[in-house]
């Protein structure tokens, strides 16, 4: 599912933005399709990602410092970290290019 979103977002942002009337409106029509999908793989992956933290959090350790289970936990969920951070990214050039398709009408 976020592969699939993940794509059709990378592939819409890479097209040029279109400078006619009618155009312009099909590129607003397109990102308005995209903005669902993309949210709801955003929360999913924040979700998942929220879940893996709090199984993996190490307990008080007396040979551990709090820095150590925090390195811990970070090396853990780097992966999962990642794909959210993507996604995060993804809606903000979204928004980024929905508005310069409005200043373009």
């Amino acid at each position: 599912m976020n592969e699939l979103i993940i794509t059709r977002t990378k592939a819409f942002l890479n097209e040029e933005p279109q400078t006619t009337t009618q155009a312009i409106k099909d590129q607003l029509i397109a990102s308005a399709d995209l903005v669902e999908p993309l949210l709801t793989a955003r929360v999913e992956a924040q979700r998942r990602l929220a879940v893996e933290k709090n199984r993996l959090r190490h307990p008080k350790d007396k040979d551990l410092t709090d820095l150590d289970r925090s390195i811990m936990l970070a090396d853990a969920v780097s992966s999962l970290q990642a794909d959210y951070d993507l996604l995060v990214g993804l809606e903000s050039s979204l928004s980024s290019r929905t508005t310069l398709l409005y200043a373009l009408l």
